[in-house]
């Protein structure tokens, strides 16, 4: 009877402290507000994309660990999922259950490993100097082509200890296998990789990214980018080069931006100018997009925001090409003007 109450008590202290050293985090976001733009009836959508998600941690002792992500997007107006474009949408991958990350992986003082559906360094990295985040109407013009995917399924990812403000990531990303798909055009077919540098370092930020998209005839972007803060003012500045050569003949795509983000009280403005050039050889366009913004603390993990942007294309035409969409008429206006108002609520 003792041996069997010692026994139960050892299992009851052993479970105990498994229990202590794993952690699960149920955390999200939720946001919505009113946009209008040009020649477009007013309609609900969102600055940030609302999500929920599950992350958790173990500890495996000599101070590794092992984790993982679980994340879902939806549009909080109407419930349906979210829109988080990436390359695989020409094989309906936005509808999976998990659009946002969803991963396993192992950590240490050596750094972290994940493997599943990982966040692009080069889009992860380069977002952080733009001062919308490359989302609302305010966003990014490099935000609309498609080789800037965030999420890459079926992929690894290695992220380095931070050594003195620097530190390296590196993806590898396994592309479809083209003897699955008989009518397939095998030049598409490719293994991607990511690979990125940074040092932020006190109220230094730089970085180099590079991406080679799988599944995409060897298309890439690479960008360079950097801010800097003094005070309650960061200034930010970018470059970045896309390369298509998913439909055979290559387009260029060329971006730069401008930001600016300054702390008042409780509240930030923000403010970015994007400049953007393309050609496929058969059209040379460019645009030019101003936006300002205002956001307002309600407290730690609700804020109210207000944008307005102005974006001036080549002709009509180039709006297309930059993702602008039709109006009522069923035309590409050449100029748009967008106001968006809303609410973020983070948990």
């Amino acid at each position: 009877m003792k041996k069997t109450l010692i026994a139960s008590a050892v299992l009851g202290i052993v479970s105990l402290a498994v229990h202590a050293q794993s952690h699960v985090t149920v955390y999200g976001l939720v946001d919505t507000g009113l946009i209008k733009e040009t020649g477009r009836d007013v309609r609900m959508g969102n600055n940030i994309e609302s999500r929920l998600g599950f992350k958790g941690t173990e500890a495996l002792g000599n101070g590794n660990q092992a984790f993982f992500v679980l994340e879902k997007r939806f549009n909080l107006n109407d419930g349906t999922l979210g829109t988080a474009w990436d390359h695989d949408d020409y094989t309906h991958r936005r509808n999976a259950d998990w659009q946002g990350p969803a991963l396993v992986g192992l950590s240490g003082d050596w750094g972290a490993v994940s493997l599943g559906r990982v966040v692009n360094l080069t889009v992860e990295n380069y977002s952080r100097i733009d001062p919308f985040g490359q989302y609302s109407v305010a966003s990014g013009l490099s935000a609309y082509y498609f080789l800037r995917t965030e999420l890459l399924s079926n992929a690894v990812r290695y992220d380095s200890p931070v050594w003195k403000g620097v530190s390296f990531g590196a993806s590898y990303t396994l592309g479809a296998d083209s003897r699955d798909n008989l009518l397939a055009d095998g030049d598409d077919y490719n293994d991607g990789y990511n690979l990125s540098v940074k040092y932020d370092n006190g109220p230094v930020l730089a970085m180099a990214n590079y991406n080679r998209l799988a599944d995409s005839n060897n298309s890439y972007t690479w960008n360079l980018g950097g801010a800097y803060t003094f005070g309650d003012a960061t200034v930010s500045l970018g470059y970045e080069k896309n390369r298509d050569k998913s439909l055979g003949d290559s387009m260029d795509f060329d971006t730069w931006i401008a930001g600016l983000k300054y702390r008042i009280g409780r509240g930030t403005v923000n403010a970015s100018y994007n400049r953007a050039d393309i050609d496929d050889g058969a059209y040379n366009g460019h645009a030019n997009k101003y936006a300002l913004g205002y956001t307002y603390d309600l407290s730690r993990r609700t804020s109210l925001y207000g944008i307005v942007a102005f974006t001036d294309y080549h002709d009509e035409h180039g709006a297309w090409y930059f993702g602008n969409r039709q109006n009522a008429r069923g035309k590409y206006d050449d100029s748009v003007t967008g106001l968006q108002i809303g609410i973020t609520h983070r948990f």
